[in-house]
């Protein structure tokens, strides 16, 4: 009986680590994701006019850091209940960079450059949660 019990909270143990690995994974690219938007909006806030093919690439790219961002939530619902904070600043970063590409979009197809001074400000936001969840997605990796 003790070895089954072994057993079980080895392989639970496994699957927890396998879990939190995905997360840190999900976590760096989707960090990844964010630092290009930004070096990618850079290339074409250069001054009076836009670069539409900068702007084209910022576009897939808000499309694809959303997709990871979403997943790195899923993931961290699924695995990390019982780490609150990063479960919360998961679906935190998921709605901030959901809200940031609705945003981008009114901004490029609708011409609401007004929208910028909301825009900026979250993709800061995103970013600082994005490192944040690095750091706590590291912690987790030494504590395993």
């Amino acid at each position: 009986m003790t070895t089954t019990t072994s057993r079980r909270r080895t392989a639970g143990t496994t699957t927890r680590g396998a879990g939190q690995r995905a997360f840190g994974l999900l976590v760096r690219l989707t960090g990844l994701g964010v630092l290009l938007q930004a070096v990618w909006a850079g290339l074409f806030l250069r001054g009076d006019t836009r670069d539409k093919h900068w702007v084209a690439v910022h576009g897939t790219g808000a499309d694809v850091t959303t997709v990871l961002a979403g997943l790195t939530a899923l993931l961290a619902v699924a695995v990390l209940r019982h780490r609150r904070a990063v479960v919360v600043g998961s679906v935190l970063l998921a709605v901030a960079t959901f809200t940031e590409a609705f945003l981008g979009g009114r901004i490029t197809e609708q011409g609401q450059d007004g929208l910028t001074a909301v825009h900026v400000p979250l993709g800061m936001l995103v970013m600082g949660l994005a490192v944040w969840l690095s750091v706590q997605a590291a912690q987790l990796r030494r504590n395993t």
